[in-house]
């Protein structure tokens, strides 16, 4: 009954951009406060600097920014700063300054009320001194060619300090050279394989070293490319995708005459983050690599797939070996030795790659094995693949060719992957959202939340070829007070203007707590160029609307 006079607000920001506060962003909210840091409460060598004396920690557990906040003596607010903002926070929930000084948090993880394989405990360490460079990657303009071959290389390198640095590339044939910017052009002059790394080092002495470039001189590796007719972005469940498969190899125009190295995969994957190459399709494309590097060895001198000559047949070891023995015989391969298969002594191959030696082992043993055949050139494909079809699911096509190499010339795999989505979006993929719309996840679906004034949002790289219709699912709860006029343009919200409807809330609203669900479909025409593009989902409200909760929890692209 007797209580202290409301304070005014410290900090404070809408679902849009705030004027006062722009620093915050825009979207969902969820204003948490972490600990204020007092450095005399810590003695440890690992407290942070003093800089942080007295300043308060906020951060917001869906817009997953920290910020340091500077208060006045009085205790007002003076100014803001991002706190390591290029680190990726996940739903933080709780922060402490631990007695060691370091600030301790616990991220909840991207998903309501769900197992988030992104949630967990982390510890957060102040580091005063000179910090190591890194080399995220380095590519290559070209990964294989005639010999003589000239490669660009290029290492994608930072230093958190931005302190200059040299670069030490490692050539994969004994030699190195030293450049001071983070690219190198060479010219490798004598057939083979390199795997070209390059080290990152600042002044002081620290480095960081990236992962390997393989280049190989001598063969040009051959193209492949998968042809889908109609929609290149979705399939349909029900209905066939179509398609072919085309090859090129600069070293043989006449590749596509024998097509035995071809193999041709689909599968049905579920979703887009674990689109990799199926396990099948990458032991059978090894397969066909070893057996195209059979011809070019001296393996074949004393062997011979399906037939006994001085050494065993590659049948019979197939027939002997399995795959918990892949060690043992890329060893064999190595090394040499005698006396499993007789007396005939069988001679090292010492400067084997790993790569070969995993390829010549899965042909070998492939030739004992139950594999699925591959797919035609060209044909049709159930788009599930006969599973259920789920909206996360993908139907992944996979192809791969080896060409015949030469003599003391490896043979090279040229392979690609064409990836369709469900017509039916998951939400969690929309993007660029503008005027307060938000995204959220729901007992592990993903849902965006329409506000109550103009705004938009995105579905990126689609394409719109042969769509003639789009069908929103809405969930309301409570009375949204009025109607919305829903639009779908091209490339940005004021785009062209490819269809439009009026979502009309249905009379039985239910409860303020229980949601109301139904459908509405926005007809589509115009663009069919085959091309991908942003589709922006514009929604304007007729008038100021009513206290209700409106989502737009999925969308189907109808196709004609």
């Amino acid at each position: 009954t007797d209580l202290p006079a409301l304070a005014p607000a410290f900090i404070w920001y809408p679902y849009g951009e705030s004027a006062e506060f722009p620093q915050l962003g825009s979207g969902g909210r969820n204003a948490m406060a972490g600990p204020v840091y007092y450095s005399d409460l810590y003695t440890a060598d690992t407290k942070f600097p003093d800089y942080y004396d007295g300043k308060i920690f906020i951060y917001d557990w869906i817009r997953g920014w920290v910020k340091a906040v500077t208060m006045n003596e009085n205790g007002d607010f003076e100014k803001m700063e991002s706190f390591m903002p290029n680190t990726k926070f996940n739903a933080i929930i709780d922060m402490e300054m631990g007695p060691d000084g370091r600030i301790y948090i616990l991220e909840y993880g991207n998903g309501w009320f769900s197992k988030n394989p992104d949630a967990g405990l982390s510890r957060i360490d102040f580091n005063g001194g000179n910090r190591a460079p890194s080399v995220s990657q380095i590519s290559a303009d070209k990964t294989s060619g005639s010999n003589p071959l000239t490669v660009t290389f290029t290492a994608t390198s930072s230093d958190p300090e931005n302190d200059p640095m040299t670069y030490v590339w490692d050539l994969g044939n004994g030699e190195t050279k030293t450049t001071e910017v983070p690219s190198l052009t060479h010219t490798f002059n004598t057939i083979g394989e390199y795997e070209v790394k390059v080290t990152a080092k600042d002044p002081a002495g620290l480095t960081g070293t990236s992962s390997i470039a393989s280049v190989y001189s001598g063969n040009i590796a051959p193209e492949v490319a998968i042809a889908i007719n109609g929609n290149q972005t979705f399939y349909f469940p029900g209905k066939k995708v179509n398609y072919s498969v085309s090859i090129s190899d600069a070293d043989n125009p006449d590749a596509a005459s024998d097509l035995s190295t071809l193999y041709i995969s689909a599968d049905y994957i579920e979703g887009l983050d674990k689109a990799e190459s199926d396990m099948g399709h990458k032991v059978m494309t090894e397969a066909m690599l070893g057996k195209s590097l059979f011809t070019t060895l001296t393996c074949k001198t004393c062997h011979k797939e399906a037939e006994a000559s001085v050494g065993p047949s590659y049948l019979d070891v197939a027939k002997k070996y399995s795959e918990k023995d892949i060690d043992y015989l890329k060893n064999k391969i190595k090394n040499g030795g005698g006396g499993v298969w007789g007396e005939t002594a069988m001679p090292a191959n010492p400067d084997m790659k790993d790569s070969d030696l995993n390829a010549l082992v899965a042909y070998i043993l492939s030739l004992d094995q139950v594999t699925t055949p591959s797919l035609p050139a060209s044909g049709s494909v159930d788009a599930t693949a006969g599973k259920n079809p789920t909206t996360s699911g993908v139907l992944m096509l996979t192809a791969s060719y080896t060409d015949q190499g030469g003599e003391n010339i490896k043979p090279l795999t040229g392979s690609t992957t064409v990836l369709l989505r469900n017509n039916t979006i998951d939400m969690g993929t929309t993007g660029e959202y503008t005027g307060g719309y938000s995204s959220m996840n729901y007992d592990g679906n993903n849902l965006v939340v329409v506000p109550k004034n103009e705004a938009s949002f995105a579905i990126k790289s689609i394409d719109l070829t042969d769509i003639t219709s789009v069908t929103s699912t809405a969930v309301t709860i409570g009375d949204l007070g009025d109607e919305y006029v829903f639009e779908l343009r091209l490339d940005s919200p004021t785009g062209e203007l490819l269809g439009s409807t009026t979502f009309v809330q249905s009379s039985a609203n239910g409860s303020a707590n229980a949601p109301s669900y139904s459908q509405f479909t926005i007809p589509l025409a115009g663009q069919t160029d085959g091309k991908p593009h942003s589709l922006f989902v514009v929604t304007k409200p007729k008038n100021t609307g009513g206290s209700g909760t409106f989502v737009v929890a999925g969308m189907t692209f109808n196709s004609k």
